[in-house]
């Protein structure tokens, strides 16, 4: 897709659209990159087994558990329950989607000299769970041209919770690189 799209291209990922996002970068003809807190695990992240504790609740025929523990541990909501989204708007059926992606995180090693060379900007929130910040502070070593923005009172749902500060760095971002190109 992104060779048949004329002109610079810009990509966005966040979370595990995010890891998705930096794992294609390498074989990508990018111009720039833009990460929200990629689902990566680094340092000592490395060992948690998420996706296991995920696929027991599964197995216990517990949905809902399932996506508790997803939305405290992945997402860093203390009480997902205290959410204006639970239970009604919380997607329970994508629950086996959810425990995939996080073995896929699990499984992923990220490069320790990624082949990345355009323009990436990094963002995550000052709320956001604690693996994701340091992945994007790892990232921010690794990546050789890279921009890093943490946005204040936000989480990792700033897609949602902040969007316009989101649109607005991404905007800039690719303006201000646009120019200096």
């Amino acid at each position: 897709m992104v060779d048949d799209i004329e002109g610079d291209v810009t990509v966005f990922g966040h979370s595990f659209g995010g890891l998705v996002a930096l794992a294609a970068a390498a074989d990508l003809d990018l111009e720039r990159l833009v990460l929200y807190e990629p689902a990566v695990l680094v340092g000592e992240h490395r060992g948690d087994d998420l996706a296991g504790r995920l696929q027991a609740h599964l197995d216990d025929g517990d949905r809902e558990g399932a996506m508790k523990l997803f939305y405290q541990e992945g997402g860093g909501i203390p009480v997902p329950e205290q959410l204006p989204i639970w239970p009604e708007e919380v997607p329970f059926d994508l629950a086996d989607t959810v425990v995939r992606e996080n073995k896929a995180v699990k499984s992923y090693e990220p490069p320790s000299d990624p082949d990345i060379d355009c323009l990436t900007l990094l963002l995550t929130g000052e709320r956001g769970p604690e693996h994701l910040r340091a992945a994007v502070e790892e990232l921010a070593d690794r990546l050789p041209r890279n921009t890093l923005v943490e946005f204040e009172e936000a989480g990792h749902m700033a897609t949602e919770s902040a969007p316009e500060a989101v649109a607005e760095a991404v905007r800039s971002f690719c303006l201000e690189e646009a120019t200096q190109s």
